[in-house]
């Protein structure tokens, strides 16, 4: 017996001893010595030792223990839409009424397994502070992927889908867009929801559903909130009752925007006489923005959340204007376009602004990169026409985008709008030094972290008069936070042409800081920005 155990522990050493041997050896069926890198009885033989096979990798056993089982998926799936119908639904009132996303979407889902699919998708990239989903706010967690790509593929799938179903659909994928901060696919989603109506309402022999009476107005709004940089308008391609039935006012009345406590904080007249009527409206509302206190909750995290008071007071002036310019589209001029252009621009300044400054979240300003860079690509065609008023704009790009090729590139349309914009220009790069030093090579926004950002306060005379004091905060940018300074030579900003001028960069710089842009939309001669500023020298 302990012969036969002793022979079949040689037949064993045997073969894992071959098993381990050359490829070479292996095929000869000979012992190999296992010489590394090759075996020296190839070698001493003449042969070429083809070498040794890769090790073979364990099964990924880990794997089936991470799996989640399917009742847990469906457990946390059930939660997910409970979230959405209790947190996140009445939440998104900034397009859509309430009986639209907290009725009429989720009734959808139960006949329509796609607008199930994506509202848990999208409850999972908005449940930051859900306990029970945390893990699942992510863009790459896999139940956000699963229902994302169910949803996608049942869409792709359907032979003759209802069309309410595919808008709403298209609003929820605008609403997934807008959390993962990807605002050009979101405005895709838009357009193709805009394309599915005009194909809907060319079709006169369907008649139209109370849910697309519903859903047409809200892609009106979306349309309007980024006709700035995409030029149709989706107004022609609704039929009259679905384009009128948004209108909050009545012609010859105000519309009023009030605070919870009932008194009212802005109005603007339905109607504008003239384009100064429409810039001196936005300014008011650009005022309340900078003077909104500070808010302790946390900013909207996408466009259909809003900010109490200046988001209705905005989407109000939006209206009217765009109301104003159907009815002005026979005074046609390339100033007059311009001018028109740059009233769009500042309005998106006062969207971003609105988001951000009462919640002294710097941060919140990278999403909005893309949208600061098409600001840049339009003031470039009017730069020539009236580039006094894009100082404000560029400005703002210059010192609140992090972004490195961006903000240089505001600086240099900056000394493209005359003395004023050479002056602030200077302002800006010294911001951009200030926030870039101590960090290697910034290329994008999140290279710039919160502890590095500044928050410019003011600029005043040096004490021999030969330059300036910039005066600015760190984070947390409030009133308890040091006040640091750094010099700013008055000779590396100005030229013989500046020098009148330079008195009152203290006046620029708090109209800048402010958003008051009427101080730039009034020059004596916009076409060539150089204006009599009042000689205020801060004290």
């Amino acid at each position: 017996m302990a012969v036969i155990s002793k022979s079949t522990d040689t037949i064993v050493r045997k073969r894992n001893r071959r098993a381990a041997g050359c490829v070479t050896c292996r095929i000869r069926r000979v012992k190999c010595d296992e010489g590394r890198p090759s075996c020296h009885r190839c070698t001493n033989t003449g042969r070429k030792c083809d070498g040794y096979p890769a090790p073979k990798e364990p099964a990924p056993i880990a794997y089936l223990i991470m799996a989640q089982t399917s009742s847990e998926c469906e457990y946390i799936a059930r939660t997910a839409f409970q979230y959405f119908r209790e947190v996140c639904a009445p939440a998104l009132s900034n397009y859509g009424s309430g009986h639209f996303w907290s009725r009429l979407v989720l009734q959808a889902c139960h006949h329509d397994e796609s607008i199930k699919h994506l509202i848990i998708a999208a409850s999972c990239l908005g449940a930051q502070d859900y306990p029970l989903l945390q893990s699942t706010s992510s863009k790459g967690c896999p139940l956000y992927l699963s229902h994302y790509g169910r949803a996608l593929k049942l869409l792709s799938r359907a032979t003759s889908p209802d069309p309410a179903v595919v808008l709403m659909a298209c609003l929820l994928l605008v609403l997934c867009n807008e959390l993962q901060r990807k605002p050009d696919a979101a405005v895709q989603h838009i357009l193709a929801g805009k394309n599915i109506l005009a194909s809907y309402t060319a079709q006169q022999q369907i008649q139209t559903s109370a849910a697309i009476a519903e859903i047409a107005p809200i892609f009106l709004q979306l349309e309007r909130h980024t006709a700035s940089f995409h030029g149709s308008d989706m107004t022609t391609s609704l039929p009259a009752t679905l384009s009128d039935s948004e209108s909050p006012s009545t012609p010859g009345s105000v519309a009023q925007v009030t605070d919870p406590g009932g008194q009212v904080d802005l109005s603007a007249p339905v109607t504008f006489t003239d384009i100064n009527d429409a810039a001196i409206s936005l300014q008011a509302i650009a005022s309340a923005c900078i003077a909104t206190p500070r808010l302790e909750e946390p900013p909207p995290a996408t466009v259909f959340h809003t900010v109490p008071v200046l988001t209705a007071s905005l989407n109000s002036w939006l209206e009217h204007f765009a109301t104003f310019e159907a009815s002005h589209t026979e005074e046609t001029s390339p100033f007059l376009t311009a001018n028109h252009q740059i009233l769009r621009m500042y309005h998106t300044i006062l969207h971003i602004l609105s988001r951000c400054v009462p919640y002294f979240a710097e941060t919140g300003f990278d999403a909005c990169t893309g949208t600061m860079e098409r600001l840049i690509l339009t003031s470039i065609q009017l730069v020539q026409l009236t580039p006094a008023r894009l100082i404000p704009i560029m400005f703002f790009v210059a010192t609140q985008c992090r972004n490195a090729s961006i903000r240089r590139r505001a600086v240099e349309m900056l000394r493209q709008c005359g003395p004023e914009g050479r002056m602030l220009a200077r302002i800006a790069l010294k911001v951009v030094q200030i926030e870039e030093r101590g960090v290697e090579e910034p290329i994008t926004c999140a290279d710039i972290p919160e502890s590095k950002r500044v928050k410019v306060t003011d600029v005043q005379h040096d004490s021999l008069g030969d330059g300036y004091i910039l005066l600015f905060r760190r984070y947390p940018y409030g009133q308890d936070t040091p006040i640091e300074y750094c010099s700013v030579s008055k000779q590396s900003m100005t030229s013989m042409d500046d020098v009148p001028s330079c008195t009152s960069l203290p006046l620029l710089l708090q109209a800048v800081l402010n958003f008051d842009f009427m101080l730039f939309w009034n020059p004596p001669d916009p076409s060539r920005s150089t204006f009599a500023l009042p000689n205020i020298i801060a004290a």
